[in-house]
């Protein structure tokens, strides 16, 4: 959905976090995750218009209430909602490539800090809180500040709605060539984004692409999140004159990948967070 609402303004020809690019691209998630808390749920439960969102109409649509200029408030684009806050991410992502370039992008979740805060007695593992995902309350916020709504409720045998999103990303060949994903709660979405198209758009290498600075826009909150001293002064400027509320925190998402280069593969370690490991062929 922020892929589709960006192809027409083609970024790699924009300076990378230009004030231009990264206006454009957090409007572009505002809009995805408006549209992601709305109308998204258990495809089993209620009938979801993921045909429509993933559509080149949609985008379009979308596109043209996107001003180049000024940030769009999530309140004049949507009446329900609450401006509100969350934090509290706890998922585990891996990404592997064997030696016959087969690839898997797995990510699991504790969602919340250590979970359900219960052990399974003997068998050494946590139980999740995942059902904060589903809207509880719908209309308000998660731990993550996620205003969704009565499409993502709570029933028997009812699959939450999840922010992961473990990518692998084909050439025209079919070979594999990118290998992805993240842990951050709904930061994931747009960690993924900012990483694939750093190496898509501005032709970065996957330890570039990983290690370079990330925000994120989601619908409520209405602030743009910054890691901490990642945007120079001049560029927090230039956004809060265009509208943004900037809100700074140490890190965005940990977002570890695998990419090809020539007949090897390359893994990018995820710099944000102690431990994480990455070797290459």
């Amino acid at each position: 959905m922020i892929a589709h609402q960006l192809e027409t303004f083609e970024l790699g020809k924009m300076e990378w976090h230009s004030p231009a690019h990264v206006h454009l691209v957090a409007e572009a998630m505002r809009r995805a995750f408006l549209a992601r808390n709305e109308g998204l749920g258990d495809p089993d439960f209620v009938k979801t218009a993921v045909v429509e969102l993933s559509s080149k109409e949609w985008a379009t649509k979308q596109r043209a209430t996107i001003s180049p200029e000024k940030a769009t408030r999530t309140s004049d684009l949507e009446k329900v909602g609450k401006d509100t806050g969350g934090n509290g991410p706890n998922t585990t992502h891996f990404s592997v490539v064997d030696a016959q370039g087969n690839a898997v992008a797995l990510t699991t979740t504790l969602n919340g800090w250590f979970g359900s805060g219960v052990t399974v007695t003997g068998a050494g593992f946590v139980l999740n809180n995942e059902m904060d995902d589903f809207s509880t309350v719908p209309g308000t916020p998660n731990m993550f500040g996620l205003v969704q709504m009565e499409t993502n409720s709570v029933a028997p045998g009812k699959r939450m709605l999840s922010s992961m999103t473990p990518t692998i990303v084909t050439g025209k060949d079919g070979k594999v060539e990118l290998v992805l994903g993240a842990a951050g709660g709904p930061t994931i979405l747009t960690a993924v984004f900012q990483v694939l198209s750093n190496v898509v758009d501005f032709g970065f290498d996957v330890t570039a692409a990983t290690n370079a600075p990330r925000f994120h826009q989601q619908d409520f909150p209405d602030k743009m999140m910054t890691e901490k001293g990642g945007f120079p002064e001049p560029l927090q400027k230039a956004l809060e004159g265009m509208g943004h509320t900037l809100m700074e925190r140490e890190r965005i998402a940990d977002a570890a990948m695998i990419g090809r280069e020539g007949a090897t593969f390359v893994g990018a370690a995820e710099a944000r967070r102690k431990g994480t490991l990455a070797a290459g062929n």
